[in-house]
């Protein structure tokens, strides 16, 4: 799902991506490869939690004009992102910070879970 919020002080585009990796995972890494086409944008990955039952931030950083890979590995147990099925969420955030252009976009290459 995608979601383009241009009615706040900060307009926003948000990907909700959801997957399902199975039980017994031990290591749990999303990888996102983005650009967007102006610059004064932030990007933020935002993971579920179900134990807090809200998604948190994992990574934030400028977004870039060319294509770029980041790679976000949970620190330690992976269990509080992955529910009792082996469903997980993230939220991939693209936030106004300073636009000097009247529209932009996101790009999203591919946005990939693994799981070990």
């Amino acid at each position: 799902m995608v979601d383009a919020n241009t009615e706040s002080t900060n307009p926003q585009i948000r990907l909700r991506v959801e997957g399902n990796v199975g039980s017994g995972v031990e290591y749990l890494c999303f990888q996102v490869e983005s650009k967007v086409s102006a610059t004064g944008v932030t990007q933020r990955v935002q993971l579920f939690n179900y134990e807090m039952g809200e998604y948190v931030d994992v990574d934030s950083r400028s977004a870039t004009l060319s294509d770029r890979v980041v790679y976000i590995a949970v620190d330690g147990d992976p269990d509080p992102y992955i529910d009792g099925s082996g469903n997980v969420k993230a939220h991939i955030l693209f936030d106004d910070v300073g636009v000097v252009a009247e529209s932009w976009l996101a790009s999203f290459d591919h946005v990939i879970w693994f799981a070990l």
